[in-house]
């Protein structure tokens, strides 16, 4: 007789799930919660305009040095106990930009209370007058801006320039000629330079150099920048020829490779004194 063996029988186990409970404000505790909110963000609204840690209480300048700061103040006109947060600053920047010794500005804020006005002014880098006008020489920076009257003692310090524009302090001369006798400028030698009056750039950028020497004044056709090494060796044979011959010159033209010399006609004089001085 076979022995009886236990019979396992697998039973599946019930899992109960629980019921969670979902809370479900009414609608007068959601209207109190969001009254509560608004009431909250427009405290701190009012806290965030009317507090004095935000109202405008000091102004610093920095970086001015002719422009004077209650002019710069003045000119800005920032509006005392506003909020910092608030001020328009490139409505600021654009009349501190008016100013025209001023070539660019900045305007920021920072806590507590205070303004920061960072300005960089304009610098002198030529002499310019208007032809026609020998004794009105004033002092323009690199991009035209006619800055102020010149004295004649900073003389040396500039190169001249003569234009046909109006040079008016406080308005902009075009900078075509400015750039042009900027990158001629450096290319001649020192010594020549002791006899040089003035240049004048006409609308095709080419340039005339007025000379002064022995008491003789005339014109060098130096025509574009171009060649320079060339020509200023050629210029300084001629000039060391008419030193040693006491020759009077009309014009000298260095564009050519083989260079003109024009003597001065006794009959005519000095000439016309007209400075334009065509590129014929």
């Amino acid at each position: 007789m076979e022995s009886e063996r236990p019979i396992y029988r697998r039973t599946a186990r019930t899992v109960r799930k629980r019921k969670s409970t979902v809370y479900k404000p009414s609608k007068s505790a959601l209207i109190v919660k969001k009254v509560f909110i608004v009431a909250v963000f427009l405290l701190a609204q009012l806290l965030f305009y009317y507090s004095d840690f935000f109202k405008l209480k000091e102004i610093y300048v920095y970086g001015n040095s002719r422009v004077s700061d209650d002019v710069i103040l003045k000119t800005a006109n920032f509006p005392a106990d506003k909020n910092i947060v608030t001020l328009p600053l490139s409505t600021f920047r654009e009349k501190l930009n008016s100013i025209h010794w001023i070539k660019n500005s900045k305007v920021k804020w920072a806590v507590p209370g205070r303004v920061e006005v960072y300005v960089e002014e304009r610098t002198p880098v030529m002499q310019v007058r208007q032809n026609g006008k020998p004794s009105c020489w004033f002092a323009a920076d690199d991009e035209g801006m006619v800055l102020y009257k010149a004295s004649p003692g900073e003389g040396a310090r500039y190169p001249h320039l003569v234009i046909d524009d109006s040079v008016t302090i406080g308005k902009k001369i075009p900078k075509e000629p400015i750039h042009t006798i900027k990158s001629l400028d450096p290319l001649v030698p020192r010594d020549l330079k002791k006899s040089f009056s003035y240049y004048i750039v006409n609308r095709q950028e080419e340039v005339i150099i007025v000379v002064k020497r022995n008491g003789n004044e005339f014109k060098v056709k130096v025509g574009q920048v171009e060649d320079m090494a060339r020509k200023m060796n050629v210029f300084r044979a001629i000039m060391k020829l008419i030193d040693e011959n006491n020759i009077e010159l009309e014009y000298i033209d260095l564009r050519p490779r083989q260079p003109v010399i024009k003597p001065m006609d006794s009959a005519a004089g000095t000439g016309s004194g007209d400075e334009s001085g065509g590129m014929h």
